[in-house]
C-alpha cells in the first residue's frame, strides 16, 4: 500500500521510495537507451512522463552522447513546469533549495537517494569534443599529446574556429578522458578530407574548466622583457610570446607570436614562475621563463606564416602597427 508525505510529493510503497514524477527525467538521463525504452513501454503513466526524453533519443538515433544537451534542457523544463505548478498552489519552495532538502522524509531515505543520484550524475556528466588523432597517443583513461595541438568543438580546421571553440594543449600533457570513439556524424566527417582522422572524446567539465582557465596563458623568456610596472611588460629585443616553454625552434608556427622590440603587453596578473609539471623539465633554461596571463588576447597580423604582435584585444585604437616596419623572416 502506498503512503505519502504531507504534500504527497514523496511517496512510498512499503519501505520503497517512489521517485517524484517531476524529477523522472533526471533519472532517465542516467539510463542506457534500451533500459529507457523498456521503462517507456512498461505502462501508460511512464509512457506519458518519458515521452519527451524518448522522442529526443529517437531523433538522435539512439545516441545519448549526441543529445545530452537536449536532455538537460528537457529536464530543466520539466522542473520549471513543476515549480510553476507548485507556485500556483502556494507551495513554491525557497529559491536555492535543492532536491535533497525538498520535502525531505524524516528517516532521511530521500536525502540519501538524492545524494546518490547527484554523485552518479557528476560521474556521468561530460561534453563531447574532437581531437586530431595523429597528435595524440592513446592510453587507458587518457590521451597524451605528442605535440602542441587543439581540443575542438567540431572537426573544422583549427584556424577556422574562434578562441571559444577550441582549447590549446601543449606537448607532453596527459588529458583524462571518459571515453574515446571514432567520428560517425556525417556532418563532421564531410567537413574536409581529414574528418575521419579525428576522434571523439568525452571530457568532464572539470577538465574543460582547466583548459579554459589556461587559454590566455603564455610563456616568455624573461631576460628579453622589462617590467614597466602596473602589470605592463615590454620586449627589450625582438622575441617570442610562446604557448609553452619549449625552445622556439622546436615549436609550430601557431604556437608562437613574434614580439617586436619595445612592443608592450598588458597582463592580468603578475608574471609567475613556471610551475606546470609538463613545462618545468623541458630543458635547462626553463627557470629563465615566466608564465604570463594576458589581460586581453593578442592582436596579430600574419606575415610569411608567422603571427606578429601589434597590440591586444582591448586597444585596437592604440595598435602599434602604425609606423612599425614588419620583420622579414628568412
Amino acid at each position: 500500500m502506498a503512503s505519502a508525505s504531507s504534500d504527497t510529493c514523496i511517496q512510498y510503497v512499503g519501505a520503497h521510495l517512489i521517485w517524484p514524477h517531476w524529477d523522472l527525467q533526471r533519472l532517465a538521463r542516467c539510463l542506457e537507451p534500451r533500459s529507457l525504452l523498456a521503462l517507456f513501454a512498461s505502462c501508460a503513466t511512464l509512457r506519458e512522463r518519458l515521452r519527451a526524453p524518448v522522442s529526443i533519443l529517437q531523433q538522435a538515433k539512439g545516441s545519448v552522447a549526441n543529445c545530452q544537451h537536449l536532455l538537460k534542457v528537457q529536464q530543466a523544463l520539466s522542473m520549471l513546469e513543476h515549480e510553476l505548478g507548485q507556485a500556483s498552489q502556494g507551495q513554491h519552495r525557497a529559491a536555492g533549495q535543492d532536491i535533497a532538502s525538498y520535502n525531505m522524509p524524516a528517516d532521511g531515505a530521500f536525502t540519501k537517494a538524492a545524494a546518490d543520484l547527484l554523485s552518479l550524475e557528476q560521474s556521468l556528466d561530460h561534453e563531447i569534443y574532437y581531437v586530431y588523432a595523429h597528435d595524440w597517443e592513446l592510453r587507458p583513461g587518457r590521451l597524451d599529446s605528442k605535440k602542441g595541438t587543439w581540443v575542438k568543438q567540431c572537426t573544422k580546421f583549427s584556424w577556422e574556429l574562434n578562441q571559444n571553440q577550441k582549447f590549446y594543449v601543449p606537448q607532453g600533457v596527459a588529458m583524462p578522458v571518459q571515453q574515446i570513439a571514432r567520428v560517425i556524424d556525417p556532418e563532421e566527417l564531410m567537413r574536409h578530407e581529414w574528418g575521419s582522422h579525428h576522434l571523439r572524446v568525452w571530457l568532464k567539465p572539470s577538465v574543460l574548466h582547466v583548459l579554459a582557465e589556461r587559454s590566455n596563458n603564455w610563456f616568455v623568456y624573461w631576460p628579453h622583457f622589462e617590467d614597466r610596472g602596473d602589470l605592463r611588460i615590454a620586449a627589450n629585443c625582438d622575441t617570442w610570446l610562446k604557448r609553452s616553454t619549449q625552445m622556439s625552434n622546436d615549436m609550430q608556427n601557431f604556437e608562437l607570436v613574434y614580439v617586436p622590440k619595445h612592443v608592450p603587453l598588458q597582463l592580468a596578473c603578475g608574471a609567475s614562475l613556471v610551475e606546470e609539471p609538463w613545462e618545468k623539465n623541458r630543458h635547462q633554461h626553463v627557470h629563465l621563463h615566466r608564465m604570463v596571463r594576458l589581460a586581453a588576447p593578442p592582436m596579430t597580423v600574419k606575415q610569411e606564416n608567422y603571427e606578429i604582435l601589434i597590440g591586444q584585444g582591448f586597444n585596437r585604437e592604440e595598435s602599434v602597427l602604425s609606423g612599425m616596419s614588419l620583420p622579414a623572416f628568412n
